[in-house]
This record gives C-alpha cells, structure tokens and sequence, in this order.
C-alpha cells in the first residue's frame, strides 16, 4: 500500500508541476469551447459515383449551453449548401472556409433543444472515398466509405467535429443495387426502389458517440453472421473470400469474451460488424459497432496463413470498442488514452490464446518501440502535441503495463 502511494502521489506532483510548462496556451490539439450539445444527427446521403457526389441532408438536434445562443457554428468543409431550415422555414447562412454559420433569428437558452437541417452537396476529398476500377485495375470493387478520424467526418456531412462531444445517430444511405451498405447500431430497415433501382438502408445507433466515429461503407459483400450470447456479430466481406474469410475472423467471438471478463465491463454497443475495405487510409478503424479493415491484412487464404495473422490487427480495432469508444479522449493531446489501450490489450489477448512468454515478448517489442521512438522525435510528455501518431500505441502499452506493476494485478484491474 505504501508503494502504491509514493507512486500515485509521485505522479500527481510530476504532472502538476509540468502542466503549465507543456500546455501554457491553447495549441492546435486542444479542445474549441462549446457553445452547444449535440444530441442527435439523422444523416440522409445518396450518391453520384461517376462524378464522386455526395447528396445529403442532415438533421442536427442540439441543446444551447448558456443562456442566450444566436448563433450555430458547424463544421462544414468544401460543401455547397443548397438550405439550411428551422422550424420549417429557410434560415440566412454564411459558408466559410471551414465552417457554416447558421444565425438563429433569436436568442436560445439551455432550456430549448433544437433542430436544424441542413441541405448539401460535395465532392469529398477526405472523410469519403469513391474506390472505382479503372484501366489499370480492372478487378478493383466498386466502394463508397469513411473514415473519419481524426477530423474528417465534416467532409461529407455538417457537424460538430471533434471528441469531446457525443451524440445519437441515424444514418440512411441509399445506394446502388446491389450493394450493402453498413452503418453504426442497428438496421432498422432497407427499402428498396425498383425503379431508381436503389436501396435505401436506415442505421441507427441509440447509444451516443463522437463524430469522427460515425461510418459507412458500401458495396457488393456477403454478410457472414455470428453471436456471442445475444450480441449479434456481422462479417462483411468479398464473394470469393467467403471460406477463408469464415476462418480469419474465427476468434472474434473468443475476444469479446476474453475482453468482457478482463475489463470487467460487457461490451456496450448493439452490434460488432467487421467490414472489408479496398485501399483504406490506415489498417483499421474502430468505428463504433462497426470496424472497418483493409482487406489485404485482414482475409488470408490457407497458403499465406502460415505466415500472416489478423489475430493483432483484429483485437487491437477491437479493444478500441471500449478503449476510444466508450472512453473517449477528451482532445487529441490525450489520444494515447485510445490507441495505448489498444495496443495493451493486443498483446494480453495474446497471452490469454498463446500464454505468458507470448505476452512478455510483445511487451518487451513495444518498450523498444517506445525508446526508439524517444530517440528520433526526442522526449516528449505522453499527453502531447506532435506525437498522435508516433508516441501513443506502443509507449502507451508500455506505460499502462508500468502502472500496472506499480499498482499490482487487484487494484489495476479494479481500476479499470
């Protein structure tokens, strides 16, 4: 008990005595005032693929925190607005570089909620992805999808963009057929139009979460289904991968689990869907309930799965359900709270499926990349400007597995 106190109180005075030191202005990571809380977006989008169009309306219903709000500022970037209605009448509105500005006509108080909707289109160069075969890859799938971390989803649709706000969402998509389209929660419904010959799919996600984690994806996939207990668990992947498809995302099931008992908080959202993607930014984001994946490190055939594994890559986006997605870093300079986590809890399912000589060399890797990534940005504190993209995932690990040592095995888990 004594250890852990020095430790504790040894850590409180440290990040006291620097704090002032290592944020003395605001700085781009920060967290902008809020004038207002977003409660709920219903999000409407249809598309225009030859041309990479996006056609939407969006439904913004929020509650002013102070007494008197005139004004509301959204986070709009290369968009035209064709309307912008409130109360069912057309409100003025002025488009800047970043944002749309929307004055209200009167005052509003904390006391009102509000809906606004705005009427849009735009040719998204971040945010939303057009992937269309050419002559150079004739085999390349038709796509539509997002990715909207770390501030992009404002790219194809108005919002509050930034984490320390969350709300519910809907999204309806139509696209298409026939294609599938993926969203956050729940399918409440898909409609078809046969004359248009499209399909309209209507996601709703009735537990709040913060924008840059509202997704969608869209194409031509076999849904392959799941369960654990009553959580639904959906894979969607290509026509021709469906078999090893089966065997690569075998253990999810036994994750959830793993991470259920181990965290000691049952995994919250309505659904977990795993999503193929073709060329997408990054290995893979933690969309809430619904992961997406690039797909040439996620489904291997029989021959390449004696050397390659999605093992790490599916636990690690896994992990974020809770670690980034429950828990939600409050700026970007707090960022490790998502990805460290992650990284941590990758290598301790490893220990649960291979042991503990597994775990303890995973460990000793991300203390090593940690070190070599001090050498080559120079020390910086872990809540950091500079270094989301470097100093967080394996520094991180290494540092919840150090807090865990100093704390011992009860009171870190009790802890989280």
């Amino acid at each position: 008990m004594h250890t852990i106190r020095y430790c504790l109180i040894a850590f409180c005075l440290t990040t006291t005595a620097t704090a002032q030191a290592v944020f003395p202005v605001r700085d781009e990571g920060e967290a902008p005032s809020k004038a207002y809380d977003v409660q709920h977006y219903r999000i409407e989008v249809s598309f225009d693929e030859a041309n990479r169009e996006v056609s939407g309306r969006v439904a913004i219903t929020f509650v002013p925190y102070g007494p008197d709000l005139t004004l509301l500022t959204l986070d709009a970037e290369e968009m035209q607005i064709r309307r912008v209605l409130f109360g069912g009448k057309d409100l003025p509105f002025t488009l800047t570089a970043k944002q749309l500005l929307v004055p209200l006509g009167k005052s509003y108080s904390f006391t009102d909620t509000l809906t606004v909707t705005v009427e849009y289109t735009c040719r998204p160069n971040r945010g939303l992805y057009f992937v269309q075969p050419d002559s150079g890859y004739p085999a390349t799938p038709w796509q539509i999808w997002t990715q909207g971390e770390d501030m992009d989803s404002h790219f194809w649709f108005p919002c509050y963009d930034f984490p320390n706000d969350k709300a519910t969402t809907e999204v309806l998509a139509t696209v298409r057929r026939p294609y599938v389209a993926l969203s956050n929660g729940l399918l409440e419904s898909v409609t078809d139009d046969e004359n248009a010959g499209t399909r309209t799919f209507h996601w709703r996600q009735n537990t709040p979460h913060v924008s840059y984690l509202v997704m969608l994806a869209a194409g031509d996939y076999v849904v392959l289904r799941d369960s654990v207990g009553r959580l639904p668990l959906e894979y969607y992947v290509y026509p021709g991968t469906v078999a090893d498809a089966k065997v690569c995302f075998a253990q999810t099931p036994d994750m959830i689990r793993f991470f259920n008992t181990r965290i000691g908080f049952a995994y919250p959202w309505d659904k977990y869907a795993q999503v193929l993607i073709r060329d997408f930014v990054v290995g893979g984001m933690e969309n809430t309930s619904a992961t997406a994946l690039l797909d040439n490190i996620t489904i291997f055939d029989s021959r390449a799965r004696l050397d390659q594994s999605p093992v790490s890559l599916i636990a690690h986006e896994l992990a974020h359900q809770w670690w980034g997605d429950v828990v939600t870093c409050k700026d970007w300079r707090h960022l490790w709270l998502n990805e460290g986590f992650a990284t941590y809890f990758d290598p301790l399912y490893h220990e649960h499926l291979l042991g503990r000589e597994e775990f303890d060399y995973q460990m000793f890797e991300r203390q090593q990349r940690g070190i070599e990534t001090d050498r080559r940005l120079g020390r910086k504190p872990i809540v950091s400007v500079g270094s989301f993209g470097d100093n967080v995932y394996s520094r991180g690990a290494a540092v919840l597995h150090m807090l865990r040592f100093c704390l011992g095995d009860l009171q870190f888990w009790r802890t989280l």
